[in-house]
C-alpha cells in the first residue's frame, strides 16, 4: 500500500485495474475501508477527509 498527500488529504494507494475512490463517514478515517479486499480486483485509492485520521483540520476556511 503506497500512501499519498494531496495538498492537506492524507490518503493510501493499493491494487491494479479500474480506479475506485473511497470517501469514508464523517467520523471515521481511511481505516474503515478494507483496501487490502478492494484492491484485488481495483485501484483503489482511500483518504482521510480533513480533522480525521492523517488529515490536518488545520488551514481549513470553514466561513468560505
Amino acid at each position: 500500500m503506497e500512501r499519498f498527500c494531496a495538498g492537506d488529504l492524507v490518503g493510501v494507494r493499493a491494487g491494479k485495474g479500474r480506479s475506485l475512490l473511497l470517501a469514508h463517514p464523517i467520523v471515521f478515517s481511511k481505516a474503515y475501508w478494507a483496501i487490502d479486499r478492494f484492491a484485488e480486483h481495483f485501484d483503489v485509492a482511500a483518504f482521510d477527509q480533513r480533522g480525521h485520521g492523517e488529515s490536518p483540520v488545520e488551514g481549513v476556511d470553514l466561513d468560505t
